[in-house]
């Protein structure tokens, strides 16, 4: 295993390897599949049933534990104890508090990265990870500090970055701000689609504020497509929806690209749906009426719309006037 000093001077990423070892990753990771054989022992087999107090005895009587490599079962794919404990579900309290031990026992399980070539960073930025937001936020915070150069390195299939990543998801307006720090750069790469950060934040329905913190670093993006030709203004269209308009992206980009207000006021007026479709909408709608309803501060004084079908939209402002637009 590496020691302490090669970990703080080197700047590239782990493979993990056969006997537990690890080496440094070169620019195209060699596949760990046939190196490695399916692993039976006793941490692997603890955190296949979630038994995390099993897990935390083991890696208490040797910390190298978390270094050590296994196949897991179904497809066979080459994975970490770190990546394990982010990705599998069970009891958040213990898995959070089996990460913390990991990175502060032996940081350099932040340099590992799995057969999907992914470092732990990158899949605690992804989506369907089951952990709430504020332990997601720490545990993110805490791979970028053990391991600075994580955000400047690519993963998985598409070659993304973890602003990449980050931005298919939903994250706070601080944490995004920090990682767009970690390396700036990041900003005006694209991935193997062709998708720059802010690509992806507005196919994902992100907010203009966010969306500002990337053309701040990069404002060549309002006006870059992907390899399928699309601008953000695309991206943001094509996620709109009766249920989530994305007005207010949609409405900042158009006042980016031309600031006349008759123009953004016309470029986002909403056409009317089929008849055959009313129905169904209007039932969504009323939906969203009865949350609106009961959800929003009486303090909140809004003229309220005379068309049920313009209640999504409504909700969708009473949101962003709470503050969170990217919770619509």
């Amino acid at each position: 295993m590496p020691s302490t000093d090669l970990f703080a001077s080197s700047p590239l990423p782990l493979q993990v390897c056969s006997q537990g070892s690890v080496k440094e990753a070169t620019t195209e990771p060699e596949s760990l599949t046939g190196k490695l054989k399916t692993s039976f022992d006793s941490i692997n087999r603890a955190l296949d049933a979630k038994d995390f107090r099993d897990v935390d005895k083991f890696l208490t009587n040797d910390p190298t534990e978390a270094m050590k490599p296994f196949l897991m079962r179904i497809g066979k794919v080459s994975s970490s104890v770190l990546h394990q404990l982010i990705a599998i579900r069970g009891s958040e309290k213990l898995r959070v508090a089996l990460i913390a031990k990991i990175l502060d026992k032996t940081p350099e399980a932040a340099r590992i990265v799995n057969s999907q070539n992914c470092l732990p960073l990158h899949q605690i930025l992804q989506r369907n990870v089951q952990m709430n937001k504020n332990d997601k936020n720490r545990i993110t915070r805490k791979l970028i500090a053990v391991y600075p150069e994580s955000a400047k390195v690519p993963g998985g299939k598409l070659n993304r970055l973890p602003l990449h990543v980050l931005f298919t998801d939903f994250k706070c307006p601080t944490l995004t701000q920090e990682i767009i720090d970690a390396y700036p750069e990041a900003c005006g790469i694209t991935d193997l689609s062709g998708y720059l950060p802010a690509h992806i934040g507005c196919r994902r329905n992100t907010s203009p504020h966010k969306l500002d913190m990337l053309l701040a670093r990069y404002p060549q993006a309002l006006e870059a497509l992907t390899n399928n030709k699309e601008s953000l203004l695309d991206l943001a269209r094509i996620s709109a929806s009766t249920k989530h308009p994305n007005r207010s992206l949609i409405q900042h980009l158009i006042h980016l690209r031309s600031p006349d207000e008759n123009v953004v006021a016309k470029a986002i007026k909403k056409p009317q749906p089929p008849k055959k479709r009313r129905r169904e909408e209007e039932e969504s709608a009323s939906v969203l009426l009865q949350l609106a309803s009961s959800n929003l501060p009486k303090k909140m004084k809004m003229e309220t719309p005379e068309d049920v079908l313009s209640w999504s939209s409504y909700y969708c402002d009473a949101l962003e006037q709470l503050g969170e637009v990217d919770a619509v």
